[in-house]
């Protein structure tokens, strides 16, 4: 009988999508700290951009501790998730404009890349049950 090992890339698939995520973030803190406003509007829109630069990573950093299935399950959400935030950041003009002229074919490619994965151990799964039941089914018949 053969035994399933997962490929070697999707641990370090996981990594990397979790350090984007957390890049995106970053993106935020980086054009907050460079801003040269002032007053109560640019320290609220500042303020925001300081919390968001954070969110991201805090919600990519379990990924890394977690199995590469789930953990690609959620950096598949996490990477269209960040995408809304930065497309309603560049329709309040708080982003370049050609920002997300790259930043949505690069989303949607690296939320493929991590579906893909998530569906080759949602595929393993499935078969590992299918083998159990019919093991359970063919004990029963005898």
């Amino acid at each position: 009988m053969h035994s399933w090992s997962p490929p070697l890339f999707t641990p370090l698939q996981v990594g990397y999508g979790a350090c984007i995520v957390s890049f995106l973030g970053a993106v935020h803190w980086g054009m907050a700290m460079g801003s040269s406003l002032s007053g109560p509007i640019a320290m609220r829109i500042a303020n925001e951009r300081y919390i968001w630069g954070v969110i991201p990573a805090l919600m990519a950093w379990p990924t890394v501790a977690m199995q590469p299935g789930p953990a690609s399950m959620l950096l598949s959400a996490l990477l269209p998730v960040a995408w809304l935030w930065d497309a309603r950041a560049a329709r309040l003009g708080y982003l370049p404009a050609w920002f997300m002229s790259i930043r949505t074919p690069l989303t949607l490619l690296a939320t493929y890349g991590m579906l893909l994965t998530a569906s080759y151990y949602v595929h393993h799964e499935y078969d590992r049950l299918n083998k159990i039941a019919a093991k359970e089914a063919a004990g029963q018949q005898q």
